[in-house]
């Protein structure tokens, strides 16, 4: 895409009082416009894959968190049951 300001004066003319834009820059208008919206598109699309990933990220820490909790819970049953046994 172009960086180079434009003013109106340079692509523009008029005839019979009614001012018309020149074909070649309404062309580069419509290319620079189709560059940026594939561009927009892509970084959407990268957007949602990085939203996916955290969603998995976030849904991994809570299956360990849960597989932390389960084998604590464990060991807890684990220690509680040999007191016991110990007991008898």
């Amino acid at each position: 895409m172009s960086d180079t300001p434009r003013t109106d004066a340079e692509n523009t003319y008029v005839i019979h009082g009614i001012t018309h834009v020149s074909v070649h820059f309404a062309r580069q208008l419509e290319r620079e416009l189709n560059a940026a919206c594939e561009e927009r598109d892509r970084y959407k699309a990268d957007s949602e894959a990085l939203d996916h990933v955290s969603e998995s990220v976030i849904t991994g820490r809570y299956s360990i968190q849960l597989l932390y909790d389960s084998v604590e819970e464990r060991d807890k049953t684990a220690a509680h049951l040999r007191k016991r046994l110990e007991k008898n």
